[in-house]
């Protein structure tokens, strides 16, 4: 809204001036003396009231003032008002200044962290906490910056003397990374970086793409990507995927039957790949007892189960006579003794992994009574037995003759009890009394049958 100010004059200077009469027309004004008067301000822009009468703004002149004492005051938003008095002792042109003094705000800046630099409208003012004393009032732009952190700007209006305050939060320029794994105590590594075990927090990590690498003994390593945003914090949490352990198995004597857990695996010695735990492992074999052993077996190592097996049944070593003979122990046969060149005994016939206690041994040839006799068999000791069998008495009937040379006493009769693959023949050259002859050795030829009357 416009406001029209006019300055007061008496009437009779108004009729002076202009002549008025209410008889006659008017006659030209006299020229009225006075002074010029240019109004100006520091700063510009000041509304100026002068004798009580608004009359613009600065900077202003008024054309004709008459002398004499007069007041001028000047007011701008910010600043302070002032007043002056103007006295005019003659006519002329005059300059009248007036500096308008600031009206100062009070401003109190807070940051967390403190420390902080303070910055209002491009100047330095301090650091956080600060209090400026001589801010303008009006709108003011501040700017809050600590290495490490975002700054940040706030627009603020000064009103007066009135404290004003401003609290400003910053927000780290760097990122955080914190990083869990199960199971914890892996070492972790940031682009390369050892940054400890976890569970770590990693500050003051830079804007960006990062790699983070976890390694734990007896665990396959992991490795992932993580993208740092600045103020922000990152969470890695990391399930490490356990490697299996390596087992090597040997038993004492070995080729024994090994038992994982009641499962059985193969004959020892042998390699294993299990998954980490505990285990039992069982070796078995004829004639030992079972050998059992417990163990832990840690992630991604190597270990090796060595099963000592105690025997647990004795042996026998049997010589017979004649050879030839079968041999039983507890119904179960085990072969036959080998004849022995030049000697009407056996070669020795060894019988292992017989269960320890009482055992009967059966043993028979044609054409001799079978021999039976119990033996006591001991745990991881050996048995000697020499056994003769005797002969079934039969009629000796000589169905041979047996010529080793030219001689009378070189020929004889016997009874023809085997002929061998190899050419030897076996012939009873008495009652009860055999005698192998070597291929060549002799001829012998059967006795033709007596004719019948």
């Amino acid at each position: 809204m416009t406001r029209k100010y006019h300055l007061a004059f008496p009437a009779a200077f108004f009729a002076a001036l202009f002549g008025l009469s209410a008889c006659r027309p008017p006659a030209p004004p006299p020229e009225q003396p006075g002074s010029q008067v240019y109004i100006q301000t520091d700063p510009a822009g000041a509304a100026i009231n002068f004798d009580g009468i608004d009359i613009g703004i600065s900077p202003t002149t008024l054309p004709s003032v008459r002398t004499g004492e007069h007041l001028i005051t000047a007011r701008k938003q910010g600043y302070f008002e002032a007043r002056k008095t103007l006295s005019i002792a003659a006519e002329g042109r005059i300059v009248e200044e007036i500096k308008l003094a600031p009206i100062q705000g009070l401003l109190i800046v807070h940051s967390v962290p403190a420390g902080a630099e303070v910055q209002i409208d491009g100047a330095n003012r301090g650091r956080t906490p600060v209090l400026v004393r001589d801010i303008l009032t009006g709108k003011h732009r501040i700017t809050v910056s600590l290495p490490g952190f975002v700054p940040q700007v706030r627009d603020i209006d000064v009103a007066g003397r009135v404290p004003q305050k401003v609290e400003v939060k910053l927000t780290s320029s760097m990122g955080q990374i914190s990083v869990a794994s199960t199971p914890a105590g892996a070492l972790v590594t940031l682009d390369g970086t050892p940054s400890g075990a976890t569970p770590c927090e990693i500050p003051s990590v830079a804007p960006g793409k990062h790699v983070i690498e976890i390694a734990l003994q007896g665990h396959a390593s992991a490795r992932t990507e993580v993208d740092v945003q600045a103020g922000q914090k990152r969470a890695v949490k990391i399930t490490l995927a356990p490697l299996p352990a390596t087992v090597l198995v040997n038993s004492i004597p070995g080729k024994a039957r090994i038992y994982v857990k009641d499962a059985f695996r193969g004959e020892s010695p042998l390699n294993l790949v299990l998954p980490a735990g505990a285990y039992t492992f069982r070796a078995e074999l004829n004639g030992f007892e079972a050998a059992t052993k417990t163990n832990t077996l840690a992630a991604g190592e190597t270990n090796t189960v060595e099963l000592r097996l105690t025997k647990n049944t004795g042996a026998i070593i049997l010589v017979t006579e004649p050879a030839d003979v079968s041999v039983f122990i507890d119904g179960r046969e085990y072969g036959r003794t080998k004849a022995l060149q030049g000697d009407v005994a056996s070669q020795e016939l060894k019988i292992d992994n017989l269960p320890q206690g009482q055992a009967l041994l059966h043993l028979t040839r044609p054409g001799f009574f079978d021999l039976k006799k119990n033996i006591d068999i001991s745990a991881n000791k050996t048995i000697i037995l020499n056994e003769k069998l005797v002969a079934r008495p039969v009629p000796f009937i000589p169905n041979v003759i047996v010529r080793t040379g030219p001689a009378p006493e070189q020929t004889a009769k016997g009874v023809l009890k085997e002929r061998y693959a190899n050419g030897d023949t076996e012939v009873e050259v008495a009652p009860g009394i055999f005698k192998t002859f070597k291929a060549g050795e002799a001829v012998i030829t059967p006795i033709p049958p007596e004719p019948e009357n």
